[in-house]
């Protein structure tokens, strides 16, 4: 009887340490890590060299995969969900007065995106770099893309449960530059990733209803990484913060913005 017990107790002390994890990770009382943006007085040059003074004062924050949901009796699949190899990235902020600014460093050994323009489901045709950020005292979010084509994409929520023509509101003023270690969209080689600089004008996130971009506004945000490799059964997602898959809209999750001079 012990025999057959033993795989039985086993298999519920992985059960627990899994739903252990991943309420320390997404649950009620999980802690949600702050970012600090730098001050500069200078605006940042989008050219993705990510050269300036202010990226090497930023602090880094690694961009990672999230927690599984735990497995139960009946989550089985012939699809291997996850990658043999995990390609990381780094994020970091800064400001001007007028200004959010973010770096992004990506390691990527695919780098592939289709879609040659802006405004478009970028999600579906390659890698990308996704930012969602809203304030605390509205309800309104911004979703925004950049592709290591340069090209983006800014969809405007009224509110998460609310339905509208997400499409519509393209942002000229949201920018994107890209330098690529690589050759883009070319499998038969093996690239190393790219870096990136993304301006997003105080302007575009007070439009969303009307909340200034001040310390005591309650600013947050998240920022995520969608990682296609033909050689993999599907994409890799990662972020900062950790987020659970795939409700990157999750708001409760975003890190809140200190805003340090």
């Amino acid at each position: 009887m012990s025999r057959l017990l033993l795989p039985l107790l086993c298999s519920l002390l992985l059960a627990s340490c899994a739903i252990r994890e991943y309420e320390r990770a997404y649950g009620v009382d999980a802690p949600v890590p702050t970012v600090t943006a730098v001050y500069t007085e200078a605006p940042v040059l989008l050219d993705g060299r990510l050269d300036e003074a202010v990226w090497r004062q930023a602090p880094a924050y690694a961009m990672v995969e999230p927690i599984e949901p735990p497995a139960g009796p009946r989550a089985v699949s012939k699809v291997p969900a996850r990658w043999r190899d995990f390609y990381g990235g780094t994020v970091r902020f800064a400001y001007t007065k007028d200004t959010l600014y973010i770096a992004v460093t990506a390691e990527d050994g695919d780098l592939v995106q289709f879609n040659q323009k802006d405004q478009q489901p970028h999600w579906r045709s390659g890698d990308l770099v996704e930012i969602m950020v809203k304030s605390d005292k509205g309800p309104g979010f911004w979703e925004c893309y950049a592709t290591p084509c340069g090209h983006r994409t800014t969809i405007h929520y009224i509110a998460r449960g609310y339905c509208a023509d997400t499409m519509a509101d393209f942002r000229d003023d949201f920018r994107a530059a890209v330098l690529l270690d690589g050759t883009l969209n070319d499998r038969t080689d093996i690239d190393r990733g790219y870096t990136m600089e993304i301006a997003i004008p105080f302007k575009m996130l007070e439009s969303l209803d009307g909340v200034p971009v001040t310390p005591d506004a309650q600013w947050k945000i998240f920022v995520g990484r969608y990682n296609y490799d033909w050689r993999y059964s599907y994409r890799q997602l990662s972020g900062f913060p950790m987020i659970p898959v795939p409700k990157f809209e999750s708001y409760e999750y975003f890190s809140p913005i200190v805003f340090r001079k």
